[in-house]
């Protein structure tokens, strides 16, 4: 077998073996587990996941304060869990508050590097936040699965699709990213169809429980 085949199955083998724990983490955070669990998961997986962006973004002489933003993503989270959308909204605030002051009293930090700083908290803390708040709402189980679930799909069908048949590199800049923009239709469509039979199974289940809870 060529050198580079045996190296994207080991990758690929890797990628399901990180897939498969974390994925079991999760559904069991999300069944088993109640608010403050899933708000404490999120905001381990929002922390690796910011720190991966910040040594992305460093690779482009960008110097962001990452101790700033990964105590913003943790927060994110559990203030999510603890006040609801105005928790989150005020985690935010003092994050651009913090950011904006750290630029003004220290002349050698750029204008990039306080965005960069503010963009990362909130790209991946704010986004991944809103787990916790749906987990909160009626159904909000199987709404957070439905968009794991979709998530999963998509990447699977990209990642297929596009090392099977992609020529060209969805970000060239980004040297991790394995994805080819060939995978991108079809895993789409994969994701779209997921999502609608979820929303329609969603939608039968609440009339159902209406019609019973009036009868």
């Amino acid at each position: 077998m060529p050198e580079k085949s045996r190296g994207s199955l080991k990758d690929f083998a890797v990628r399901t073996a990180t897939a498969l724990l974390l994925g079991a983490a999760m559904l069991g955070v999300l069944f088993f587990g109640d608010v403050w669990g899933l708000a404490i998961a999120i905001a381990v997986i929002a922390a690796v996941c910011a720190a991966e962006f910040y040594a992305l973004t460093r690779r482009e002489a960008r110097l962001p304060n990452e101790i700033f933003g990964l105590v913003a993503v943790v927060a994110m989270p559990l203030a999510a869990a603890a006040y609801g959308p105005s928790g989150l909204t005020a985690v935010v605030g003092a994050l651009m508050i913090a950011s904006l002051a750290w630029h003004v009293f220290f002349r050698q930090v750029r204008l990039t590097d306080t965005a960069v700083t503010v963009f990362g908290a909130v790209y991946v803390g704010f986004a991944l936040a809103h787990f916790v708040l749906i987990r909160k709402l009626d159904n909000g189980t199987l709404i957070a699965l439905t968009m794991v679930l979709s998530v999963w799909i998509n990447d699977v069908f990209a990642y297929i699709v596009g090392s099977a048949v992609g020529r060209h590199r969805l970000a060239p800049r980004c040297d991790r990213l394995p994805q080819d923009p060939e995978g991108l239709v079809p895993a789409d469509r994969r994701t779209e169809r997921g999502g609608r039979g979820a929303v329609a199974r969603t939608a039968h289940q609440t009339a159902q429980a209406g019609r019973a809870g009036s009868g």
